[in-house]
């Protein structure tokens, strides 16, 4: 997803003329590893609030579930009761 460039030495070893147009390169690179680190760090916010969400959602549906369990659970015993009830008057 994301692929970091290779970076140049940072001494070129150029003397003075080259010192300027090293130090822009260094600074390019800067910029780069900057950016590089800025887009793993958005990923990583971007991932952690996808994360927190869904967790959310899921904890909301699943109480929800476990309502509508409880309730057939209650009409289950009401029934299995009235059938006990049915089968010792016929007995």
């Amino acid at each position: 997803m994301f692929k970091k460039k290779e970076a140049a030495p940072a001494f070129s070893g150029l003397g003075a003329a080259g010192g300027a147009a090293g130090g822009a390169n260094a600074i390019q690179r800067d910029w780069e590893e900057r950016e590089f680190g800025g887009s793993i760090q958005l990923g990583v916010t971007q991932l952690a609030a996808f994360l927190n969400e869904f967790e959310s959602a899921t904890r909301s549906k699943l109480a929800a579930l476990n309502g509508k369990l409880t309730r057939v659970e209650r009409r289950m015993q009401v029934i299995e009761a009235t059938l006990r009830s049915v089968d010792q008057e016929d007995a």
